[in-house]
């Protein structure tokens, strides 16, 4: 989104381009009343330009919105602030827009910055319906979701290390080159070097992705709790549907979704890796338990969240 901001502020202010491109798909799809638009992860200038864009044909318009209000405002953001920007979307489609988020708490976040109705509404996740194995000797840990600051890319060698020989660790860190944060450099030449430490270096395709998350006896996430706030993981909501335990931050969705009982809480403050190893050496010493409550909840975590809950809750409000 940053790239994407300055490359609009670089070609003098263009305008976002969905508007007229929705417009265009619409008419030819022969869209009309009755039918539903769904706006699934998009951004304040994404809706800026449906918001005063060419006219759409008088369909509902699903907006779900995913990330924070103080992100939408930083990465390509729209003119206007959000509250007159979802005004400007109320103005124009009345009552056929539905207003959604994926976490109750950003639902909340969202009604209260906007004055209007934002339901919450499930998160679409899929996985495989694995029975369950015994947990390795030593367990697996798995950071999965890329090196990235705000995921806490940083703090991984020195958690790591400080559990050295108890577990054996899996990174899929995707590429790193020399346009990445220094720190998350830096990190990842140590990670290199760490013994018990396998480093994936490249994309995952789907099912790559779910093997490594199959493989997983606990998921190491200790992304910046503050960042991420109200917001969800899809990589927690997935552990949440196989049954894994997992390390979160403290202070975010993260922790209330999973619970005391199916994660331990990385508490704020710095340095984070030493937060971190304090909350992972927890995590390996009450794995069993963890695991067995994260198995007993799956079941009811799968029952909620998946497309076709997702589905019907947005259809259910057209």
């Amino acid at each position: 989104p940053p790239l994407r901001t300055l490359r609009r502020r670089l070609r003098g202010g263009a305008a976002d381009p969905l508007g007229a491109e929705l417009a265009a798909a619409l008419a030819a799809a022969g869209a009309g009343a009755g039918d539903a638009l769904l706006l699934h992860s998009v951004s304040g200038a994404n809706l800026h330009s449906v918001a005063t864009g060419p006219a759409l044909p008088p369909v509902t318009l699903l907006v779900v919105l995913r990330r924070m209000p103080a992100e939408m405002e930083a990465d390509d953001p729209a003119p206007d602030r959000l509250p007159a920007l979802l005004a400007r979307l109320r103005a124009r489609f009345g009552d056929r827009l539905r207003l959604f988020a994926d976490t109750e708490p950003l639902a909340g976040a969202f009604a209260a910055l906007s004055g209007q109705n934002v339901r919450p509404v499930p998160l679409p996740v899929v996985v495989p319906d694995s029975p369950p194995r015994p947990l390795g000797d030593p367990p697996h840990v798995v950071f999965a979701g890329g090196a990235r600051a705000e995921k806490g890319y940083a703090a991984l060698p020195e958690a790591i290390t400080a559990v050295a020989g108890r577990a054996r660790f899996t990174i899929q860190s995707g590429r790193v080159g020399a346009e990445a944060d220094p720190l998350v450099q830096q990190a990842h030449r140590r990670l290199r070097t760490l013994a018990g430490v396998t480093l994936v270096e490249q994309a995952l395709d789907p099912a790559a992705y779910a093997a490594l998350l199959e493989s997983a006896d606990l998921l190491l996430l200790p992304y910046e709790g503050g960042v991420y706030g109200a917001r969800s993981s899809g990589i927690l909501a997935e552990a949440l549907a196989l049954g894994l335990p997992a390390v979160v931050p403290a202070g975010c969705w993260m922790e209330q979704a999973a619970g005391p009982d199916r994660a331990v809480a990385i508490p704020p403050g710095t340095p984070p890796g030493p937060l971190a190893a304090a909350a992972l050496a927890e995590a390996l010493e009450r794995l069993p338990t963890l695991t067995l409550a994260a198995r007993m909840g799956a079941p009811a975590w799968r029952a909620r969240h998946n497309p076709d809950r997702l589905l019907q809750d947005l259809l259910g409000a057209c």
